[in-house]
């Protein structure tokens, strides 16, 4: 699968905006024979950059075909703890979330696409 801007709303398969959310965001997925044909992701208004880029990537991962995981450390955890996903661990102060995709993501779109798991890199929480 590969995200590519559409060059009119009309002939996406996606459409990313911002809305009035009471929610943090929302992707609304149309099927075909069980097939996401078009998806509309949502995130709500007021939110830092750093919470719309988790937010966003946690939808994306619906239009992926991810569930929702709360087991383990995912972006895939149903909610949100202020400013990192709930079973994580926080941030320290002045610090992001700035690894959109944990273990449990990536192992999750490998089972449903193939291909490989590898280590990730970089730090776990950058400076805002």
């Amino acid at each position: 699968m590969q995200f590519l801007k559409s060059p009119s709303a009309r002939n996406a398969d996606v459409l990313v905006g911002v809305r009035w959310f009471k929610i943090a965001g929302e992707a609304r997925l149309q099927r075909l024979s069980g097939r996401i044909i078009g998806a509309q992701v949502g995130i709500q208004n007021g939110q830092d950059r750093y919470t719309m880029a988790l937010v966003l990537a946690h939808e994306f991962g619906h239009v992926l075909g991810l569930d929702h995981e709360n087991g383990v450390c995912a972006t895939m955890n149903s909610r949100l703890a202020v400013n990192h996903p709930e079973y994580c661990p926080a941030p320290p102060p002045g610090m992001w979330v700035c690894r959109l995709l944990r273990a449990d993501d990536v192992r999750g779109a490998v089972s449903l696409y193939g291909g490989t798991v590898r280590r990730i890199r970089g730090p776990e929480f950058c400076p805002r």
